[in-house]
């Protein structure tokens, strides 16, 4: 089972940041223990928090895409099937950072989920913003 621990810090309040921590086991299931859930480890040093790179680019004189008008870093941490969350990691890495605009752009966290398709993630961030006003 894994675990995730992630705390804000405001130590230093001119660089707020967050404190992330998990486990690194990954585990199969046995398959000569049908009654009980008994599991097994594969690997004890797994990586399973990962930064996802958001880079938007926009066109310079020649129409390059060569000028960055955004760079950012999201923090990807996972629990669950470890096969499915890196591929999807690795799906995403190089769509987020190759982001192309014709005029600079940021794109926000609705704009990066809705690229992504995750709807879950934009009806959270369209609740918090109706809950706010």
């Amino acid at each position: 089972m894994t675990a995730i621990a992630i705390c804000f810090n405001d130590e230093n309040p001119d660089n707020p940041c967050l404190w992330v921590a998990a486990d690194s086991r990954v585990s199969q299931k046995d398959k000569t223990d049908t009654v009980n859930d008994k599991y097994s480890p594969l690997i004890n040093n797994a990586v399973k928090i990962l930064t996802l790179p958001v880079v938007c680019k926009y066109p310079d004189e020649n129409r390059c895409y060569s000028k960055i008008s955004h760079y950012h870093t999201y923090g990807y941490c996972f629990a669950g099937s470890t096969l499915f969350r890196q591929n999807s990691f690795l799906a995403l890495m190089p769509l987020l950072s190759n982001l192309v605009a014709d005029q600079p752009y940021t794109p926000s966290m609705e704009d990066i989920s809705l690229f992504c398709h995750f709807p879950r993630i934009k009806n959270i961030i369209v609740k918090r913003k109706n809950s706010t006003r």
